[in-house]
Protein backbone atom coordinates (compact mmCIF):
# COMPACT_ATOMS: atom_id res chain seq x y z
CA UNK A 1 0.00 0.00 0.00
CA UNK A 2 2.80 2.40 0.86
CA UNK A 3 4.55 1.75 -2.44
CA UNK A 4 1.32 2.36 -4.37
CA UNK A 5 1.02 5.74 -2.65
CA UNK A 6 4.66 6.66 -3.20
CA UNK A 7 4.78 5.62 -6.86
CA UNK A 8 1.49 7.40 -7.50
CA UNK A 9 3.17 10.48 -6.02
CA UNK A 10 6.03 10.08 -8.50
CA UNK A 11 3.55 9.68 -11.36
CA UNK A 12 1.70 12.86 -10.39
CA UNK A 13 4.96 14.81 -10.07
CA UNK A 14 6.13 13.61 -13.49
CA UNK A 15 2.76 14.51 -15.02
CA UNK A 16 3.06 18.09 -13.74
CA UNK A 17 6.69 18.29 -14.90
CA UNK A 18 5.66 17.04 -18.34
CA UNK A 19 2.77 19.50 -18.53
CA UNK A 20 5.23 22.34 -17.97
CA UNK A 21 7.84 20.95 -20.36
CA UNK A 22 6.40 22.73 -23.39
CA UNK A 23 8.63 25.61 -22.37
CA UNK A 24 11.62 23.30 -22.92
CA UNK A 25 12.85 21.58 -26.07
CA UNK A 26 10.53 19.03 -27.66
CA UNK A 27 13.15 16.35 -26.98
CA UNK A 28 13.19 17.12 -23.28
CA UNK A 29 9.40 17.24 -23.30
CA UNK A 30 9.40 13.63 -24.51
CA UNK A 31 11.84 12.64 -21.74
CA UNK A 32 9.39 14.09 -19.20
CA UNK A 33 6.53 12.25 -20.90
CA UNK A 34 8.57 9.05 -20.72
CA UNK A 35 9.02 9.27 -16.95
CA UNK A 36 5.32 10.01 -16.53
CA UNK A 37 4.57 6.77 -18.41
CA UNK A 38 7.32 4.84 -16.61
CA UNK A 39 6.07 5.65 -13.10
CA UNK A 40 2.45 5.08 -14.16
CA UNK A 41 3.48 1.58 -15.30
CA UNK A 42 5.36 1.05 -12.03
CA UNK A 43 2.27 2.06 -10.03
CA UNK A 44 0.05 -0.29 -12.02
CA UNK A 45 2.48 -3.14 -11.31
CA UNK A 46 2.19 -2.46 -7.57
CA UNK A 47 -1.61 -2.66 -7.79
CA UNK A 48 -1.08 -6.07 -9.40
CA UNK A 49 1.33 -7.17 -6.63
CA UNK A 50 4.34 -7.22 -8.94
CA UNK A 51 7.05 -5.01 -10.36
CA UNK A 52 10.72 -4.18 -10.26
CA UNK A 53 12.64 -3.68 -7.06
CA UNK A 54 16.32 -3.20 -6.19
CA UNK A 55 17.91 -5.66 -3.76
CA UNK A 56 21.07 -4.37 -2.11
CA UNK A 57 23.61 -6.58 -0.34
CA UNK A 58 21.66 -6.50 2.94
CA UNK A 59 18.47 -7.69 1.20
CA UNK A 60 20.19 -10.50 -0.70
CA UNK A 61 21.97 -11.73 2.44
CA UNK A 62 18.67 -11.75 4.36
CA UNK A 63 17.02 -13.82 1.62
CA UNK A 64 19.96 -16.24 1.48
CA UNK A 65 19.84 -16.73 5.26
CA UNK A 66 16.05 -17.12 5.17
CA UNK A 67 16.31 -19.82 2.49
CA UNK A 68 18.91 -21.72 4.50
CA UNK A 69 16.95 -21.47 7.76
CA UNK A 70 13.50 -22.30 6.37
CA UNK A 71 14.23 -24.78 3.58
CA UNK A 72 17.85 -25.86 4.18
CA UNK A 73 18.56 -24.66 0.65
CA UNK A 74 21.73 -22.73 -0.09
CA UNK A 75 21.11 -19.96 -2.64
CA UNK A 76 23.21 -17.09 -3.95
CA UNK A 77 21.60 -13.87 -5.15
CA UNK A 78 23.26 -11.07 -7.09
CA UNK A 79 22.84 -7.49 -5.97
CA UNK A 80 20.67 -5.66 -8.51
CA UNK A 81 17.15 -5.21 -9.89
CA UNK A 82 14.62 -8.03 -9.78
CA UNK A 83 11.14 -8.47 -11.18
CA UNK A 84 8.81 -10.01 -8.61
CA UNK A 85 5.41 -11.55 -9.23
CA UNK A 86 3.04 -13.78 -7.21
CA UNK A 87 3.07 -17.49 -8.05
CA UNK A 88 0.42 -18.69 -5.62
CA UNK A 89 0.18 -20.33 -2.20
CA UNK A 90 2.11 -23.32 -0.94
CA UNK A 91 0.64 -26.16 1.14
CA UNK A 92 1.05 -24.09 4.32
CA UNK A 93 -0.85 -21.13 2.89
CA UNK A 94 2.26 -18.99 2.42
CA UNK A 95 2.56 -16.78 -0.64
CA UNK A 96 5.22 -17.85 -3.14
CA UNK A 97 6.87 -14.99 -5.03
CA UNK A 98 8.93 -15.41 -8.20
CA UNK A 99 12.11 -13.33 -8.40
CA UNK A 100 13.75 -12.79 -11.79
CA UNK A 101 17.01 -10.87 -12.16
CA UNK A 102 16.73 -7.98 -14.63
CA UNK A 103 19.70 -6.24 -16.26
CA UNK A 104 17.89 -3.14 -17.53
CA UNK A 105 15.11 -1.70 -15.37
CA UNK A 106 13.64 0.56 -18.03
CA UNK A 107 13.64 -1.84 -20.95
CA UNK A 108 12.25 -4.64 -18.83
CA UNK A 109 9.48 -2.41 -17.49
CA UNK A 110 8.02 -2.20 -20.99
CA UNK A 111 8.52 -5.89 -21.75
CA UNK A 112 6.78 -6.79 -18.50
CA UNK A 113 3.99 -4.33 -19.31
CA UNK A 114 3.50 -6.16 -22.61
CA UNK A 115 3.04 -9.41 -20.65
CA UNK A 116 0.51 -7.69 -18.35
CA UNK A 117 -1.51 -6.36 -21.30
CA UNK A 118 -1.51 -9.82 -22.88
CA UNK A 119 -2.91 -11.17 -19.62
CA UNK A 120 -5.54 -8.41 -19.60
CA UNK A 121 -6.45 -9.41 -23.14
CA UNK A 122 -7.30 -12.92 -21.98
CA UNK A 123 -9.98 -11.53 -19.64
CA UNK A 124 -11.24 -8.62 -21.77
CA UNK A 125 -14.63 -8.01 -23.33
CA UNK A 126 -14.89 -7.24 -27.07
CA UNK A 127 -14.36 -3.48 -26.71
CA UNK A 128 -11.40 -3.96 -24.38
CA UNK A 129 -9.89 -6.48 -26.79
CA UNK A 130 -9.85 -3.84 -29.53
CA UNK A 131 -7.96 -1.51 -27.18
CA UNK A 132 -5.40 -4.05 -26.01
CA UNK A 133 -4.91 -5.43 -29.52
CA UNK A 134 -4.03 -1.92 -30.72
CA UNK A 135 -1.60 -1.32 -27.85
CA UNK A 136 0.05 -4.70 -28.31
CA UNK A 137 0.35 -4.01 -32.04
CA UNK A 138 2.45 -0.98 -31.13
CA UNK A 139 4.73 -3.22 -29.09
CA UNK A 140 5.03 -5.55 -32.07
CA UNK A 141 5.53 -2.86 -34.74
CA UNK A 142 7.78 -0.55 -32.73
CA UNK A 143 9.46 -3.12 -30.40
CA UNK A 144 8.23 -3.51 -26.80
CA UNK A 145 11.12 -1.40 -25.48
CA UNK A 146 10.40 1.53 -27.81
CA UNK A 147 9.59 4.15 -25.10
CA UNK A 148 12.94 3.51 -23.39
CA UNK A 149 14.91 3.24 -26.64
CA UNK A 150 13.46 6.51 -27.91
CA UNK A 151 14.17 8.23 -24.59
CA UNK A 152 17.83 7.19 -24.87
CA UNK A 153 18.00 8.41 -28.46
CA UNK A 154 16.50 11.82 -27.68
CA UNK A 155 18.30 12.30 -24.38
CA UNK A 156 21.78 10.83 -24.74
CA UNK A 157 22.88 10.70 -28.39
CA UNK A 158 24.58 13.70 -30.07
CA UNK A 159 22.31 13.64 -33.11
CA UNK A 160 19.34 14.45 -30.89
CA UNK A 161 20.29 18.12 -31.32
CA UNK A 162 19.65 17.82 -35.08
CA UNK A 163 16.31 16.12 -34.36
CA UNK A 164 15.39 19.11 -32.23
CA UNK A 165 16.62 21.76 -34.70
CA UNK A 166 14.59 20.15 -37.47
CA UNK A 167 11.46 19.97 -35.28
CA UNK A 168 11.12 16.22 -35.75
CA UNK A 169 9.84 15.53 -32.23
CA UNK A 170 6.24 16.65 -31.67
CA UNK A 171 4.98 18.31 -28.53
CA UNK A 172 2.15 16.34 -26.93
CA UNK A 173 -1.07 17.90 -25.66
CA UNK A 174 -2.29 15.31 -23.14
CA UNK A 175 -5.67 16.91 -22.48
CA UNK A 176 -6.45 17.10 -26.20
CA UNK A 177 -5.52 13.44 -26.70
CA UNK A 178 -7.63 12.41 -23.70
CA UNK A 179 -10.77 13.65 -25.43
CA UNK A 180 -10.51 11.06 -28.21
CA UNK A 181 -7.91 8.65 -26.83
CA UNK A 182 -9.69 5.43 -27.80
CA UNK A 183 -10.33 6.43 -31.39
CA UNK A 184 -6.73 7.59 -31.80
CA UNK A 185 -5.30 4.37 -30.39
CA UNK A 186 -7.45 2.29 -32.73
CA UNK A 187 -6.22 4.26 -35.75
CA UNK A 188 -2.55 4.68 -34.80
CA UNK A 189 0.03 4.53 -37.61
CA UNK A 190 2.02 1.31 -37.31
CA UNK A 191 5.12 2.56 -39.16
CA UNK A 192 7.96 2.79 -36.59
CA UNK A 193 8.88 6.46 -37.01
CA UNK A 194 10.01 8.56 -34.05
CA UNK A 195 6.91 10.73 -34.52
CA UNK A 196 4.62 7.72 -34.15
CA UNK A 197 6.60 6.41 -31.19
CA UNK A 198 6.17 9.71 -29.35
CA UNK A 199 2.43 9.52 -29.91
CA UNK A 200 2.46 5.84 -28.92
CA UNK A 201 4.15 6.67 -25.61
CA UNK A 202 1.54 9.35 -24.97
CA UNK A 203 -1.32 6.93 -25.66
CA UNK A 204 0.16 4.32 -23.32
CA UNK A 205 0.79 6.89 -20.59
CA UNK A 206 -2.84 8.08 -20.71
CA UNK A 207 -4.26 4.54 -20.59
CA UNK A 208 -1.96 3.68 -17.66
CA UNK A 209 -2.87 6.87 -15.83
CA UNK A 210 -6.59 6.23 -16.33
CA UNK A 211 -6.13 2.72 -14.94
CA UNK A 212 -4.22 3.69 -11.82
CA UNK A 213 -6.48 6.66 -11.01
CA UNK A 214 -9.54 4.41 -11.30
CA UNK A 215 -7.91 1.70 -9.20
CA UNK A 216 -6.86 4.23 -6.59
CA UNK A 217 -10.36 5.72 -6.55
CA UNK A 218 -11.80 2.27 -5.80
CA UNK A 219 -9.10 1.60 -3.23
CA UNK A 220 -9.68 4.89 -1.39
CA UNK A 221 -13.42 4.23 -1.03
CA UNK A 222 -12.66 0.96 0.76
CA UNK A 223 -9.85 2.05 3.06
CA UNK A 224 -8.89 5.00 5.23
CA UNK A 225 -5.23 4.25 4.54
CA UNK A 226 -3.31 6.90 2.64
CA UNK A 227 -5.57 9.90 3.30
CA UNK A 228 -2.51 12.00 4.16
CA UNK A 229 -0.87 11.02 0.86
CA UNK A 230 -4.01 11.94 -1.07
CA UNK A 231 -4.26 15.31 0.71
CA UNK A 232 -0.64 16.11 -0.16
CA UNK A 233 -1.29 15.26 -3.82
CA UNK A 234 -4.41 17.44 -3.94
CA UNK A 235 -2.48 20.36 -2.47
CA UNK A 236 0.38 19.81 -4.91
CA UNK A 237 -1.98 19.68 -7.90
CA UNK A 238 -3.90 22.76 -6.73
CA UNK A 239 -0.65 24.68 -6.33
CA UNK A 240 0.20 23.73 -9.91
CA UNK A 241 -3.26 24.60 -11.29
CA UNK A 242 -4.39 21.01 -11.94
CA UNK A 243 -7.51 20.87 -9.78
CA UNK A 244 -9.45 19.07 -12.55
CA UNK A 245 -6.99 16.20 -13.03
CA UNK A 246 -9.41 13.43 -12.08
CA UNK A 247 -12.21 14.83 -14.25
CA UNK A 248 -9.87 14.79 -17.24
CA UNK A 249 -8.58 11.25 -16.81
CA UNK A 250 -11.45 9.41 -15.12
CA UNK A 251 -13.84 9.89 -18.04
Amino acid sequence: HCEIELFLNKTIIQFVDFSKSHKQSSNWSYVSLYYFAFFAATTLFRFLHRGLTYLDSNCTKDLERFSLAMTSTVISLDVGTYYFSPKGLNANGNMIVNLTFQKDTHKMTWRNLEFVFKDFLNHADNDEKLLFDSILKMFTDYNPEFPSTLRNKLNYTPESSIIHFENLTPYIDIESICKNIYRRILTIDSSPTDFNKVNGTAFISIILFKYILKLYDEFSTRSSFGKDFARERRTFLKNNSYDNLESTFLI
